[in-house]
């Protein structure tokens, strides 16, 4: 493998076995031994062996061999490239595309881009699939542990610019999916313009782009819930109203649905308060749980009435008629559909 990736290592065997060696057979850490002796073509492989060696004197890890060699190859990077190394490290999901990449970084997308490349050249990234990329598991530490020696106020703004481009993307993903429209539209996050979704014309794009993101916006979810950041759960959430409902499972949703209303009572937001029961009551409603939804539907609709929002009204009425629906009320599901008729019209909607 080495001597595939470093040809002119070939009339070296004994030494390439010793490189080996050291890299504990590792495929990972032997690829990239072999790119950092293809980037120094002066070096011979006595002088790699040297470097490595030096490498595992001074770390201070439980893999010493694997990150001696990391250590190797994130030293012979740019310093730009190896800010934009540690800040990947910081990302909370899986895997990045350029656009995240770049809300990640506070960088322009092209330049992203280029540096994306740029590392997976230097097998410090893979791409599973075309412009997505992610870390191995061992990578990843090490860049999270190089993110830690950052000043904690460049951390912070770094993970909160991609959580609000995730946040922002997803709501205009959510406002293509809406079955009407929701009366809580988060605003674009602050310094936050990614251009991703502007120009979605069909439902399809919108979901197919949630549905690639999935992971990535779940683990902001847990991100913002874990950190008690109470706005970015309501926010991050509404963003996956539709997905949730459309792709389930039902049950995560309804945690999910519960999270966001227990966060806009923190907020002392009541009509983020009253959005969310509704979509707690609707999803309930898919799962089964006809007395739940109503329940949580009924909290909804005293809200917006105290509030004198006449959409979240309409709307919250709208989702009860389905649960009387489908549970046989049919006059009390004809009642509700024309208070709901009568809103709409009221607003001209």
């Amino acid at each position: 493998m080495f001597m595939r990736l470093a040809p002119r290592a070939a009339t070296e065997p004994a030494r390439v076995a010793d490189v080996v060696e050291l890299c504990g057979r590792l495929p990972l850490a032997i690829a990239l031994l072999a790119r950092v002796f293809s980037q120094h073509p002066s070096w011979s492989l006595k002088q790699l062996i040297e470097e490595t060696r030096t490498r595992l004197l001074t770390v201070a890890a439980e893999n010493r061999t694997v990150a001696a060699v990391f250590d190797l190859s994130y030293e012979y990077l740019p310093a730009e490239r190896q800010e934009f190394f540690r800040r990947l490290g910081l990302h909370p999901g899986v895997d990045i595309d350029p656009h995240a990449a770049a809300a990640l970084a506070g960088v322009p997308l092209e330049q992203a881009g280029e540096q994306l490349e740029a590392l997976y050249r230097d097998r410090l990234l893979e791409e599973p699939v075309y412009h997505r990329y992610r870390m191995h598991d061992l990578i990843r530490d090490y860049a999270r542990a190089l993110a830690a020696t950052d000043p904690a106020g460049e951390r912070e703004e770094a993970v909160g610019r991609v959580v609000g481009f995730y946040q922002d993307t997803a709501t205009r993903a959510e406002a293509c999916l809406a079955r009407y429209p929701r009366p809580t539209a988060a605003p674009p996050a602050a310094g936050v313009e990614s251009g991703v979704g502007a120009g979605w014309g069909r439902q399809g794009r919108a979901l197919g782009w949630l549905r690639v993101e999935r992971a990535n916006l779940l683990a902001c979810l847990d991100y913002a819930t874990d950190r008690a950041q109470h706005a970015g759960v309501v926010g991050l959430t509404a963003g996956l109203v539709s997905l949730l409902r459309s792709d389930g499972p039902w049950a995560q949703a309804i945690t999910l649905h519960t999270q966001a209303v227990a966060a806009a009572r923190h907020l002392g937001d009541r009509l983020a308060e009253a959005t969310a029961l509704t979509d707690l009551g609707d999803v309930r409603r898919l799962a089964g749980d006809y007395a739940g939804a109503a329940g949580a539907l009924e909290q909804a609709l005293g809200l917006s009435r105290d509030l004198g929002h006449q959409l979240g009204e309409a709307n919250t009425l709208h989702t009860l008629a389905a649960v009387r629906k489908t549970t046989g009320d049919y006059a009390g599901t004809g009642g509700v559909l024309e208070q709901a008729l009568d809103l709409y019209r009221d607003l001209g909607n």
